[in-house]
C-alpha cells in the first residue's frame, strides 16, 4: 500500500435495527376502509340490492366470504401466515351436520401468503365462516419469527323482511309485531318490516283446497302489488283471516229413552264426538262462514216403528243452542229440544248437525307465506297471542322444528311429527307420549297454541344454526 492511501470501513450495522415484523391483520370492506369488528349478514348474497346504509352498508358485509388485510411494519415480501379463530361460543356443528351441509363448514385451516412489495397483502375471499348466527370469528396473522396480529371480529347475522297482508274488514289485527321481532332478534334474525298492503276478504279458511288456494289467490294479488317481490327470496308475508275454522259435516248424535207428549219436559243432547277416547266436546258450527249453518235436520222415532217410515220431523223452531257457559255464549255445546208437541211416545231423537272439528291459530302453506287469525272461538285473538303464533308459524318456514335431513341441523331431541298435530314439533317439558293432542309444551314450537312465544333450550341451538342463505319459493 502507498503512503497515504486510505482504507474505507464499512458502516456498521446496528444490533438493535427492527426486523420486519406483522402489526395487523384486519377485516376490510370497499376500498380498503377497515372495520374492527361489526356484522355479516351471512344468509344474503353479495348483492348491492341489499346495501340500505342503515343495516348494511357495504356489499363486503353479505356472505359468508371475507377480505382480510396484513401489513407489515415495513415494505417487501414478508412471508406470514393466516387464520380464523372462532369464538367460543359458535355454534359446534357435527359431523353429519357438515356432512349434509357445506354452509355449516368455516375455513380452519391456517393459510401461507407472502406480502407484496410495499409489506401488505389483501387475502381476497379465501376464508369463509360458517352460515350460523351469532358466531363471532377474528382474522388472526402470525409473522415467520411468531410475532401474532389479531384483528377486531366479525359477528354473523341473518337478515330476512316480512310484508303484512292485511284483509278488509278485520277488526282485531295485530297492532304491532314486537313479539315476532324480539324473538328471532334472540336467534340472530333480523326480521324487517316492509309497508303493509290490504287483501280481499274471506271470513273462514277451513283445511279443504279450494278455500286454500282461494285464500293464496287473493294474497297473492295483494303481495304482489306491495315491496314484498322486490327482497324476494329473503321475504316473508303475513297474512291475517278471521276464523281458521275446520268444519266436521253433518255429524249424527243420539238420545234414546226419551218421553214425547203434552206436557213433557224438554231434552238436551250434548255435541259430543264419541268416536274420541275419552269422548270429546264439540262446539256447534255457526256464524263463520256465511250460508253454512250448524242445523241439519232432527227427528224422532218411537220404540217399536219403522225407521225411515215411522220418523217425525222436529222443526228447527224447536231446537235450541245452548253454550258452555256464560262467559262463553258462542261455544254452543249441547241442544236443548222440545218435545211437548210431539205424540206422546216413548224413543230416540236422532240430530244431525255440523260442528267445528278445531280451530287453528295459524298455518304455514306452501312458499312464502304464513296464515294468523285474529279470532278463535268466536273471540278476537290479542296482539300478543297473534305474535306467538307468528313466531310459531314462521318457525315452520325455518324448518322447525329441526328432524336432521336435508341440509338442516340435526335432529332436536324432544321433537316429534304427527302424535295429535300435524308437522314437525317439539314436546320440551313434556315425556314422550303416543298422542300430545290434549297435552301442552313449554315451547313455542308445540303442536298447538300454549301460551309460550319463545324457542325451548332445546330448540334454540338448532334455531341459530339454521341455513337460510336459500331464503323461501314465492307462494
Amino acid at each position: 500500500m502507498e503512503i497515504g492511501e486510505s482504507i474505507a470501513i464499512p458502516v456498521p450495522t446496528s444490533d438493535t435495527e427492527e426486523k420486519p415484523r406483522i402489526v395487523s391483520a384486519i377485516i376490510v370492506h370497499g376500498e380498503g376502509k377497515t372495520v374492527g369488528g361489526g356484522k355479516q349478514f351471512v344468509n344474503l348474497p353479495r348483492d348491492a340490492k341489499w346495501v340500505d346504509n342503515t343495516r348494511v352498508h357495504d356489499e363486503e358485509r353479505l356472505g359468508r366470504k371475507l377480505r382480510i388485510k396484513v401489513t407489515f411494519n415495513k415494505p417487501g415480501a414478508h412471508s406470514f401466515k393466516l387464520k380464523l379463530e372462532p369464538g367460543s361460543s359458535n355454534a359446534q356443528y357435527t359431523g353429519g351436520e357438515k356432512g349434509r351441509n357445506e354452509n355449516f363448514k368455516y375455513q380452519d385451516t391456517e393459510k401461507s401468503y407472502t406480502t407484496e412489495s410495499d409489506g401488505s397483502k389483501i387475502v381476497e375471499e379465501d376464508f369463509f365462516v360458517a352460515i350460523a348466527g351469532n358466531d363471532s370469528y377474528h382474522p388472526v396473522g402470525t409473522d415467520a419469527d411468531g410475532n401474532e396480529a389479531r384483528g377486531g371480529a366479525i359477528s354473523t347475522q341473518r337478515l330476512a323482511y316480512y310484508v303484512e297482508l292485511k284483509m278488509k274488514g278485520l277488526s282485531a289485527v295485530a297492532r304491532n309485531l314486537a313479539g315476532l321481532v324480539g324473538e328471532f332478534t334472540k336467534h340472530r334474525i333480523e326480521f324487517v318490516g316492509l309497508p303493509a298492503v290490504e287483501m280481499d276478504h274471506m271470513p273462514n279458511i277451513s283445511n279443504a283446497t279450494a278455500d286454500n288456494n282461494d285464500f293464496k289467490t287473493k294474497a297473492r294479488a295483494a303481495y304482489n302489488g306491495s315491496e314484498g317481490p322486490g327482497k324476494a327470496p329473503y321475504v316473508i308475508a303475513v297474512a291475517y283471516t278471521d276464523h281458521l275454522a275446520v268444519k266436521d259435516a253433518d255429524r249424527k248424535l243420539t238420545l234414546a229413552d226419551v218421553e214425547t207428549g203434552p206436557g213433557k219436559a224438554d231434552v238436551q243432547i250434548p255435541i259430543v264426538d264419541a268416536s274420541k277416547t275419552p269422548p270429546a266436546t264439540k262446539y256447534l258450527w255457526h256464524d263463520l262462514v256465511p250460508g253454512e249453518d250448524w242445523f241439519i235436520s232432527a227427528s224422532f222415532l218411537a220404540d217399536g216403528a219403522t225407521a225411515g217410515t215411522d220418523d217425525v220431523t222436529i222443526a228447527k223452531a224447536d231446537c235450541t243452542p245452548l253454550p258452555r257457559s256464560p262467559s262463553s255464549p258462542d261455544m254452543w255445546s249441547k241442544v236443548k229440544i222440545k218435545v211437548s208437541g210431539l205424540p206422546e211416545a216413548k224413543g230416540t231423537i236422532t240430530l244431525k248437525v255440523n260442528w267445528v272439528n278445531r280451530m287453528r291459530g295459524g298455518i304455514s302453506l306452501s312458499g312464502n307465506i304464513v296464515c294468523v287469525c285474529t279470532r278463535a272461538w268466536w273471540k278476537n285473538k290479542s296482539t300478543g297471542d297473534q305474535n306467538q303464533t307468528m313466531i310459531h308459524e314462521i318457525g315452520h318456514q325455518l324448518n322447525m322444528v329441526a328432524d336432521g335431513t336435508g341440509k338442516g341441523p340435526d335432529r332436536v331431541s324432544t321433537q316429534y311429527s304427527g302424535k295429535g298435530h300435524v308437522g314437525s314439533h317439539c314436546h320440551h317439558s313434556l315425556p314422550v307420549q303416543a298422542d300430545y293432542g290434549s297435552a301442552s309444551g313449554s315451547c313455542v314450537m308445540f303442536g298447538a297454541t300454549n301460551g309460550i312465544s319463545a324457542f325451548c333450550s332445546n330448540c334454540a341451538p338448532a334455531v341459530l344454526k339454521q341455513d337460510l342463505s336459500a331464503g323461501w319459493t314465492a307462494f
